[in-house]
């Protein structure tokens, strides 16, 4: 119940005519894009994986809820914070709750951020030397990846 209830579900589950029961048309036709969103999150949490890729996880969520979503189930006070979390998007409104971030651009590594840091360095050995070892998954917590040019 709290999966669903951190996942914003709750309120879609009891305006559904037979709650979780209700038989949902293929490719979701009869769920928002935002419904949709938050059931794959829920899905991917109920898995109990260690490192959970998120490719742009809020960009149909409504803004009023996007927040509180990241906050109780991908930040680092909710549901997956004791797992790694990659996160893939354009979205720069949750950077300043990241721990690192990657920056692509022309699929290059473009940037490597620390932010615990007031800057951000060319990436050069400072990413790559992660890369190279099996500490990966426990060095990075979060990795925002802009594929905009």
């Amino acid at each position: 119940m709290q999966v669903i209830r951190e996942c914003g579900l709750l309120e879609d589950l009891q305006r559904l005519p037979e709650g979780d029961l209700t038989w949902v048309k293929k490719n979701g036709d009869n769920l928002s894009g935002g419904q949709r969103q938050r059931i794959s999150l829920a899905r991917a949490v109920f898995k109990n994986a260690g490192i959970y890729l998120l490719d742009d996880p809020m960009s149909a969520i409504d803004p009023c809820l996007r927040v509180r979503i990241f906050d109780q189930v991908i930040g680092n006070k909710g549901l997956l914070r004791k797992k790694t979390r990659i996160i893939i998007t354009k979205d720069q409104r949750f950077l300043h709750k990241l721990d690192y971030i990657l920056v692509m651009k022309n699929q290059v590594n473009h940037r490597f951020c620390i932010l615990t840091s007031v800057f951000c360095r060319p990436v050069q050995d400072t990413f790559k030397k992660y890369l190279n070892t099996d500490t990966f998954s426990k060095k990075f917590k979060y990795l925002y990846l802009d594929t905009d040019t």
